[in-house]
């Protein structure tokens, strides 16, 4: 029973990783495709609508390791490729 429950977990992080990832894929591709940079809640709209059901905390945190991992940057209210 106790192997259950540690089972769960794992594939609850595993699963939450996974979001993690598919979102800064999203992200990336959005701000891509926009030459002069996308702002914040054009963003959200872009990447909720090729991901139903996430949460502005999920992405939020993609949007920071996106930030960090360098695949984007941010000048002023604007996240440029």
């Amino acid at each position: 029973n106790e192997k259950t429950l540690i089972g769960s977990q794992h594939k609850e992080g595993y699963r939450g990783h996974w979001t993690q990832e598919i979102l800064k894929a999203c992200i990336v591709r959005s701000v891509k495709g926009k030459e002069h940079g996308v702002d914040y809640n054009t963003l959200f709209e872009e990447v909720r609508s090729q991901v139903r059901g996430i949460s502005v905390g999920e992405f939020k945190e993609a949007l920071k390791n996106t930030l960090n991992d360098k695949f984007i940057t941010q000048e002023k209210n604007l996240y440029i490729y």
